[in-house]
């Protein structure tokens, strides 16, 4: 099996670090295979916080733009490759695959859209009400 393509993480919080680190390892057995890595290991690949902006001032910087996935929630101007948060493992996956396989389309999905109107469900039959009861309650005549 080929050497997994290190990837280094920039921005996020922890969940999300952890969240990728866990995709990577989960799919350690396909064809490219990615492990995260710290920037100065020179990675092969970014994934950069698109929402902030030092992560994405970095990258323009050392000029890693084409060889970077921004993950926010609106691409940089310059970008080749986004995708919108949440984090989804496949999306994050795909976006690296275009990236390491020469010739592929940069990868730039867009929001997914809003969900059509709900199908509206047979209402649910309610239980049989208690019967009721009509009670005439009469004060007492005074007393002599």
């Amino acid at each position: 099996m080929p050497k997994p393509l290190r990837v280094a993480v920039l921005g996020f919080s922890d969940f999300e670090r952890i969240t990728i680190a866990s995709s990577f390892r989960l799919a350690a057995q396909r064809a490219p295979s990615y492990e995260m890595v710290k920037l100065l290991d020179e990675p092969e690949f970014l994934l950069a916080d698109a929402d902030h902006p030092p992560s994405v001032q970095l990258v323009q910087a050392t000029e890693r733009v084409g060889r970077t996935v921004f993950i926010g929630a609106q691409p940089p101007e310059d970008c080749q490759s986004w995708i919108p948060r949440p984090i989804v493992s496949l999306q994050v996956l795909r976006a690296l695959d275009a990236l390491a396989m020469p010739g592929a389309a940069p990868a730039r999905l867009e929001p997914a859209p809003a969900p059509a109107q709900s199908i509206a469900l047979p209402p649910r039959p309610r239980p049989a009400a208690p019967p009721v009861i009509d009670v005439l309650l009469d004060d007492p005549p005074p007393p002599p």
